[in-house]
This record gives C-alpha cells, sequence and structure tokens, in this order.
C-alpha cells in the first residue's frame, strides 16, 4: 500500500524499468523507441505519478520523448473541455484528430531523418 504513495520512488523506478525493458528490446530489434504522451492533460490537474514521469521523459528522454502538450494546449486554447468527451476523461473525435495532427508534426521530421541516413 505505501509503495503507491506519491512520495515513494516506486511508481516512478517501476516507469523507468518498463521503458528501459522496452528500450532493450529495440536495440535487440534494431528498432528506435518513441514515447509521446496525447497531450490531452493539464500537468496541474493530472494525476501525481503520471505527472512524475512525464517530467522524468522531458529530462532525461529529449530524443525519444514527444510531449503534445503544447500543441494540443495551443490548438484548444487551454480549454480541454472542448475536445473531452461528455462525462469522461477521454479525448473526443476532435481531439483525436488534433492529437493526431500534432503527433504528424513532430514524427514526420524524425523519419524524414531517418529516410536520408
Amino acid at each position: 500500500k505505501n509503495q503507491f504513495n506519491i512520495y515513494s520512488d516506486y511508481s516512478l523506478i517501476l516507469s523507468i524499468a518498463l521503458l528501459d525493458k522496452l528500450k532493450d528490446w529495440c536495440i535487440t530489434n534494431n528498432c528506435d523507441l518513441i514515447v509521446a504522451n496525447t497531450g490531452f492533460f493539464e500537468p496541474k490537474n493530472t494525476d501525481p505519478h503520471t505527472l512524475r514521469f512525464h517530467e522524468y521523459l522531458k529530462k532525461t528522454s529529449e530524443d525519444e520523448y514527444i510531449d503534445l502538450y503544447p500543441c494540443v494546449a495551443e490548438f484548444v486554447q487551454l480549454d480541454f473541455k472542448k475536445i473531452q468527451i461528455q462525462n469522461d476523461n477521454h479525448p473526443n473525435e476532435i481531439g483525436s484528430k488534433i492529437i493526431f495532427e500534432c503527433l504528424k508534426d513532430r514524427l514526420r521530421p524524425m523519419f524524414s531523418n531517418k529516410l536520408l541516413q
């Protein structure tokens, strides 16, 4: 029970361990690991465990972590309710399209650079 207390590092350590396993798998299988969030969250209203991992990724995984929050927030002018399914915590169809557009814009240069190598 105490393991999931926000003052414990357990959730962060577990998240990092899982990420490391994925990285190892990618090295073994000759692929790149790219992690992206949906951008459909406000850091101030995010679960502390999720926010802690998000902040860790932003600091340590700059080349492999895509933070879509700034792009999505700009699209909706910080009004996430516009793209939220009513009585749910997930993006609606419009929100999904915005997330796709933001991700596409970030992935396209990565794939273009890979093709040129």
